[in-house]
């Protein structure tokens, strides 16, 4: 019987641990797109980190849709309209929101991410850019 147990035990730690990585991969897309999320992801976003139940995740997907809140307009609101908007019950909660999407922000920057591709852009040197069509030129 012990023998069983552990063996079960041990079945179950490897697929708690492959789970939390998995978690932590969608997790990074997810951050990695904070520009394009929609209603769903920026609940989805409130929930984990204000550690809430489906209910209230629904909720704040609610107020998202009926504000018409995306990711960009979420990277202008200030904490007093996070209060305002998800009527928070406390103002650490609406810090705790704010200061997180802040460092997805910094974390994955607008300007550095290529829009279709989700890479990095290459920095490439004005002198090899045509000034007309501002493409790469063959012969500069």
């Amino acid at each position: 019987v012990l023998k069983g147990f552990n063996e079960f035990n041990n079945k179950l730690q490897k697929l708690i641990e492959e789970n939390q990585n998995w978690i932590k991969k969608e997790w990074s897309e997810l951050e990695k797109k904070w520009s394009k999320w929609n209603s769903q992801e920026i609940s989805i976003f409130i929930g984990h980190t204000l550690e809430c139940k489906k209910l209230k995740i629904n909720q704040y997907n609610e107020i998202i849709k009926e504000k018409k809140i995306d990711g960009m307009s979420l990277s202008k609101i200030s904490k007093n309209d996070l209060m305002d908007i998800f009527r928070f019950e406390t103002f650490l909660q609406a810090c705790a929101i704010y200061d997180s999407f802040n460092e997805i922000c910094k974390k994955y920057p607008i300007n550095v991410i290529d829009s279709d591709k989700d890479v990095a852009k290459q920095v490439i040197p004005k002198e090899y850019l045509c000034p007309l069509s501002n493409l790469i030129m063959d012969d500069p």
